[in-house]
């Protein structure tokens, strides 16, 4: 049985469970926090997720709470396993009651998936797709949820996925020494152990041209657009190009790169940020950001965490989504269609836009 080495705090190997739809995100070597124990968070689905605290399928897993946010719904997972929601449930994406022994949530547009203890996975919400046809799968290490498919990472290097398949976003079941997964909106992107990737499924803007890329760390994906990190630093990028979202030659030093709808960000190892596409709603205006631990971009919107707990965000804020001056103490955040979430190291959660009473919960 293979094991692989996540990329939460180093360069070996990249573990990437990302985003769907509107936005991605991915750390490579993540800036070390300065005055808190933060979590360098992937995105999964449309949130942010850490790992599992130990490896699925052994009796000593432990629960780190985490949340993730769908486009309209947001779940938590708490320390004993246990999984609660808030939100739109209009496709049941919040039927969560009865989970138990969790590590891992993932959140899609309008469905949930949750990784048990023991490799096993369960799922609710929309299922017009096959998005929820995950019984049967065992042995996964990782899980992400993309806007109508579910992607799993098994111990041994391969990989399954279910749902909307119409482009062959779902035909990875030739994939091998896989360490990561990213899935966009009709594509998915599995990075290798020799740092090479692989992709399946839409193609109409170049978003699986990725042939020649090596020395791959980690990888991304967004609507449609695919990015990766090299060992050095620097950013590669694969897509559309209609805003220069893919404008990312010049970067370097970067450890992590987080995708919106139509705009690219990196975040450099002296925690500052930069930016490329489009910037109608400010979403762009990262240039006086400092001591940023991790980033988070989801459709016209980027949100920053600092190294001391506090929270910055620019872009679209017509539901409120950016008000988050007060937050403090906050160890990961996830962002949705309009709120943003953030998860303190007391286990509290605190949200902005128009869950922001719904979700103040305690994870433990």
């Amino acid at each position: 049985m293979k094991s692989h080495t996540i990329i939460w705090l180093s360069l070996l190997a990249a573990l990437v469970v990302c985003s769907p739809v509107l936005a991605a995100s991915v750390s490579g070597s993540p800036v070390t926090p300065l005055a808190h124990d933060h979590t360098v968070l992937q995105r999964t689905a449309y949130g942010f997720a850490p790992p599992p605290a130990t490896a699925p399928g052994t009796a000593q897993a432990q629960v780190k709470p985490m949340v993730a946010a769908g486009s309209w719904h947001v779940v938590g997972l708490n320390s004993d396993g246990t999984v609660i929601s808030a939100g739109d449930n209009c496709c049941r994406q919040r039927n969560v009651t009865g989970w138990s022994d969790i590590v891992q949530i993932a959140a899609g547009d309008r469905h949930t998936v949750g990784l048990r203890s023991d490799g096993t996975v369960v799922a609710t919400g929309r299922d017009a797709l096959g998005e929820l046809d995950v019984g049967g799968w065992s042995g996964i290490i990782e899980i992400a949820a993309g806007h109508t498919h579910t992607v799993g990472v098994q111990w041994d290097g391969t990989v399954v996925a279910d749902g909307f398949n119409a482009s062959g976003q779902c035909d990875v079941g030739a994939w091998r020494d896989i360490v990561g997964v990213a899935a966009g909106q009709d594509h998915t992107a599995g990075l290798k152990s020799n740092g090479t990737v692989v992709a399946v499924g839409d193609n109409s803007r170049g978003q699986l041209d990725i042939a020649g890329w090596t020395d791959i760390t980690g990888i991304a994906a967004g609507e449609y657009l695919t990015a990766g990190i090299r060992s050095d630093g620097t950013v590669v990028a694969a897509g559309d190009n209609s805003r220069g979202q893919l404008d990312v030659d010049g970067w370097t030093d970067i450890v992590q790169v987080a995708a919106g709808w139509f705009h690219t960000l990196g975040l450099k190892s002296d925690g500052t940020v930069v930016a490329v596409g489009e910037n109608e709603y400010g979403q762009c205006d990262v240039g006086d950001w400092s001591d940023i631990v991790h980033i988070a971009a989801f459709f016209r919107q980027t949100v920053g965490l600092r190294s001391d707990g506090t929270v910055v965000a620019v872009g679209n804020n017509y539901y409120g989504q950016n008000d988050v001056g007060g937050w403090t103490d906050i160890r990961q955040v996830a962002a949705g269609w309009h709120h943003t979430v953030g998860l303190r190291s007391d286990g509290i959660v605190v949200a902005a836009g128009p869950w922001a009473e719904l979700a103040k919960w305690n994870l433990g």
